[in-house]
């Protein structure tokens, strides 16, 4: 069930949040699978949350992922960017 097996080129885009505390999912998993994209040619952003856990994490991080998440759909040219 790992979304590593799906790692194709041609993949679209993917932004990745991770916390690096996380006690379900290690945060190694999120590298490896950034790492097997960007490999594979498709444009793959990993955003860590520092003691972050499995997500719920503290408002100013959750605001930061929010903006992170937001220009990375700008490089896209998905949403305008700002002025």
């Amino acid at each position: 069930m790992s979304p590593i097996a799906y790692v194709r080129a041609g993949n679209p885009p993917v932004f990745l949040v991770h916390g690096e505390a996380d006690p379900v999912i290690p945060f190694a998993q999120s590298v490896e699978l950034r790492d097997a994209l960007q490999k594979a040619g498709v444009k793959a952003v990993l955003d860590p949350v520092p003691n972050g856990g499995h997500g719920r994490f503290p408002a100013e991080q959750q605001q930061r992922v929010v903006l992170d998440s937001l220009r990375f759909l700008q490089s896209l040219g998905i949403l305008p960017e700002e002025q």
